[in-house]
């Protein structure tokens, strides 16, 4: 499952006055007897990647609609779980300055819904906005993040059994994280 439906980030990136709308990042999937995993979870980041040595920058930026890769084959079988891919809007394992930009509307990947054999379903994405990893350097300045969330198991936000839910509809946080002036409201 490919990471970073809109830009895959290796390098050092600077943008500004950009849109990055409805992308998305690649689905997990099972071999076709269903028994082994070709991805364990969904592609991470729905508009960025941002990777473990690369550095972001963005000013006056929309970041909006784009969403994680998640597990749609339904139920998988043999007891594999497999969850939805965090990251709804961007997945932070770099470093990341944004300024006067705003998430909204990202969405974390589904998980599997269970087994045939009874086994559990896998969770939802975490962040849905954004997700910092613990190797992750995030500071936001007069940004807004709002309405992004956690993907429930039925695919639709406030619709889910609680057992299958990510965490952070906003932000996920795991690293260094600073946020100045920012609004951050109405996750779920």
């Amino acid at each position: 499952a490919g990471d970073g439906g809109g830009i895959f980030n290796i390098g050092t990136l600077n943008m500004s006055d950009c849109w990055l709308h409805t992308n998305t990042a690649g689905d997990a999937g099972t071999t076709l007897d269903l028994c082994v995993p070709v991805f364990p979870h969904g592609g991470r980041g729905g508009a960025i990647y941002n990777s473990p040595s690369a550095n972001l920058e963005m000013q006056n930026c929309f970041i909006n609609y784009n969403k994680a890769g998640g597990y749609q084959g339904g139920n998988s079988d043999h007891d594999i779980t497999l969850n939805g891919a965090d990251g709804g809007g961007i997945f932070n394992d770099g470093s990341q300055l944004l300024s006067n930009c705003t998430i909204s509307n990202n969405e974390t990947g589904l998980p599997n819904l269970g087994t045939y054999s009874g086994g559990q379903p896998g969770r939802s994405g975490h962040g849905g906005g954004i997700f910092n990893s613990s190797s992750g350097i995030t500071e936001l300045t007069n940004c807004r993040v709002t309405q992004n969330y956690t993907a429930s198991e039925l695919g639709i936000p406030f619709l889910s059994n609680g057992n299958t839910e990510g965490s952070g509809g906003g932000i996920y946080n795991s690293g260094n994280f600073t946020a100045t002036d920012c609004s951050i409201e109405d996750n779920y």
